[in-house]
């Protein structure tokens, strides 16, 4: 058999390029071409693509780029979506000489995303609705032009839905359809027939047994809920998210629940493409759910009353913690229990948002000594002698970690960076992370000190904005004679004395052991 061939053009349906090849071999039908070529239009013709090409003279890999299968990567070529009984076309897009689109045979589908026009299938002359079996390439089963179809204008929904199913797995929108226009995905079909048959019922109650629509004006009504969805969005889908909360069951004590399967099958929809919907969902729910559990799509700032695991997840504690909190009396909190002996804990928001604050403002010895740049045995130091006042266990509050107060803190290191001294022309400089008991082997001294520069009566003499407390610069001679004040003269060893009297230092340790001298014993710090 030699037939004049050619390779499918970009977005071209298979069938459109059967009957683009029937009128190049001057076929006027379709159904005469395929018989010529012994092939019949369905699903064993495209199980067998190798067969078809040779028969057509044409690379078996073209046609599988074009042919419908069950896993496509664009939505047009979804195997499941396919239309079966009608081939509807675009009059404008005949008379423009473009070839029968992709889309144009997907079963959700009902308008030009070209030319917003309404898709034709019936003639009005012979009353023939083109198929895989009837029609030509450009003229009805009678010889009537296809161009000279009436043209409708389709409705915006309508639109939409066309561009949405053209462009998914192939290119971004060129404007925004609901919360999508760049990455549409390429399943973007189930998820559209889940939103139209949402409000459907079937006498099963099982969303798969709900039949696609046959024909066009099966699909136009079908797609109704859909167009108003995304004209509207996304006031629309939070007034339809809102009735089905009211309308659920109101026993339920969970927005999940209350959703039904409706929420089971969104949940079931992965990916960044279809976040906006559960985005929706749960400030819908967070708006208007008046039960304890909001479910995992609810954002937890939106409601007044959350469970305790997300008022624990808030506050990065245990939940069993903060529902002991709740049973204490501690927390403010309600107690439910439904069912055999389940019990719910749900948290006001503002108790959240107190207790989140309360976290915040105590904060651990490490933190705070980071805070101020101090070591660690100096903080030690500080906390001991008062520096810094610590809550003890009994005053904390039982979910805050931390004992520092921080705010009183920030403030009291404000409070000492703002009373700068004048600095002694070539005087000494002693940062505060050096005032230890390396300085001094006084502890009382030092801890009279640091309490000194705590109340104001010590300055410092450098402090700029951005400095932490230990980077304070204090007079080195002021601190100097602040521990000689306080400590007085420093005691002398048993050699010490032996190298002023010249006495043996045996005897001067026996002298004070047998209580002829005054003295103490102890060791001595470097």
């Amino acid at each position: 058999m030699n037939l004049r061939s050619t390779t499918p053009e970009d977005g071209e349906s298979l069938l459109g390029f059967l009957r683009r090849l029937a009128a190049m071999n001057a076929y006027a039908h379709l159904g005469d071409f395929l018989s010529l070529v012994e092939v019949r239009y369905g699903r064993p013709m495209q199980e067998d693509l190798p067969i078809l090409a040779g028969k057509l003279g044409v690379d078996v890999g073209v046609l599988e780029r074009t042919a419908p299968h069950s896993s496509p990567d664009f939505a047009t070529l979804d195997w499941r979506f396919q239309r079966s009984e009608v081939d509807p076309f675009c009059p404008a897009c005949i008379q423009d000489g473009r070839v029968w689109k992709q889309s144009w045979r997907h079963s959700l589908v009902s308008a030009c995303p070209e030319h917003g026009l309404v898709l034709q299938s019936l003639c009005p002359r012979c009353g023939v609705t083109p198929s895989s079996t009837k029609g030509g390439f450009r003229t009805c089963e009678c010889g009537y032009q296809l161009q000279d179809f009436q043209r409708v204008e389709a409705t915006a929904g309508e639109v939409h839905i066309a561009r949405l199913i053209e462009a998914a797995g192939r290119k971004s929108l060129e404007e925004n359809i609901g919360p999508w226009k760049a990455d549409v995905p390429g399943d973007i079909s189930r998820f559209l027939f889940f939103l139209a048959t949402s409000d459907h019922s079937t006498r099963s109650d099982k969303p798969g047994k709900m039949p696609l629509p046959r024909t066009l004006e099966a699909t136009r009504d079908f797609m109704v809920p859909v167009h108003d969805l995304l004209a509207d969005w996304p006031r629309a889908f939070d007034r339809n998210v809102e009735k089905r909360l009211n309308s659920g069951p109101q026993k339920f004590n969970s927005a999940p629940a209350r959703l039904g399967k409706w929420y089971q099958r969104l949940m079931s929809f992965r990916g960044a493409a279809f976040d906006p919907f559960e985005e929706r969902v749960g400030k819908t729910v967070g708006r208007v759910f008046d039960g304890s559990y909001a479910g995992a799509l609810t954002p937890d700032e939106g409601r007044e009353w959350i469970s305790a695991a997300k008022a624990a997840k808030l506050l990065r504690i245990r939940a069993e913690r903060l529902v002991s909190a709740v049973s204490d009396g501690v927390v403010t909190g309600r107690l439910q229990h439904s069912g055999h002996g389940h019990r719910h804990t749900t948290i006001p928001m503002g108790e959240v948002d107190r207790l989140r604050d309360l976290r915040a403002r105590f904060v651990s010895s490490k933190d705070a000594g980071e805070f101020l740049g101090v070591a660690k045995k100096q903080f030690s130091l500080l906390i001991e002698c008062g520096f810094v006042q610590t809550a003890s266990g009994d005053a904390k509050h039982p979910l805050v970690d931390g004992s520092v107060d921080l705010p009183a803190l920030i403030a009291l290191v404000d409070r000492i960076r703002d009373e700068i001294a004048p600095a002694p022309p070539n005087g000494r400089q002693v940062r505060f992370r050096d005032l230890n008991l390396r300085r001094t082997t006084d502890r009382k001294a030092l801890f009279q000190l640091l309490r000194q520069i705590r109340d104001g009566q010590i300055h410092p003499v450098a402090a700029s904005k951005d400095d932490q407390l230990a980077d304070f610069a204090f007079c080195g001679e002021e601190v100097d004679r602040f521990i000689k004040g306080v400590s007085g003269p420093a005691p002398l060893t048993a050699r010490d004395v032996a190298d002023l009297t010249g006495w043996k230092h045996e005897c001067v340790t026996h002298w004070c052991k047998e209580g002829l001298l005054k003295s103490s014993h102890g060791r001595r710090c470097a």
